[in-house]
């Protein structure tokens, strides 16, 4: 069951949320927002990423993409992957 906005990057299961859909250009828009902000030092001495990187992130793809419907907790679990 698709959500009523028409977009198809998240579905909804009653009250769960299924899995992300991302499309390509998605992944690779979130790559290279994720190398940038390592080069501009958002990445700790530890391999990983300070506080506010996810947050970042999130917020440059929505520049990018205005009606992408993906929130933080995506994000990191596309970066686990």
């Amino acid at each position: 069951m698709e959500n009523e906005g028409g977009d198809t990057s998240e579905q909804l299961l009653g009250n769960k949320r299924c899995r992300c859909n991302w499309k390509e250009l998605e992944e690779e828009t979130l790559f290279n927002i994720l190398e940038e902000l390592v080069v501009a030092g958002h990445k700790g001495e530890n391999g990983t990423f300070k506080s506010g990187t996810h947050e970042e992130a999130l917020k440059r793809m929505k520049n990018v993409f205005p009606r992408i419907t993906l929130n933080v907790r995506q994000i990191v679990n596309k970066m686990k992957m």
